[in-house]
């Protein structure tokens, strides 16, 4: 089945595309890098867990592991916190 991104995901996140056409599960290495990408320090926590009702840690870790999509650098830290137990400088 599915799911709509955009019932998750604010559509800004996807500017240049036709959201209608997003599938969360095919398009995954594409839509957890761009929804990262609007996040900062203030909404980190929210955005995160919404991207967590979509994918599991295993595979926001394999995308971002993975992207060559731009990635806010500022939440990088908060990133390895999560999910690796990382603290970051």
């Amino acid at each position: 089945m599915k799911k709509s991104v955009t019932s998750y995901i604010p559509s800004y996140c996807f500017w240049d595309i036709n959201t209608n056409t997003l599938d969360a599960t095919e398009d995954k290495s594409f839509i957890i890098p761009r929804a990262l990408y609007f996040t900062d320090k203030k909404s980190f926590k929210k955005d995160i867990e919404i991207l967590e009702k979509l994918y599991s840690k295993n595979e926001i870790i394999s995308e971002l592991n993975s992207t060559n999509e731009i990635i806010n650098s500022s939440i990088l830290p908060l990133i390895a916190k999560r999910y690796l137990d990382i603290e970051l400088g």
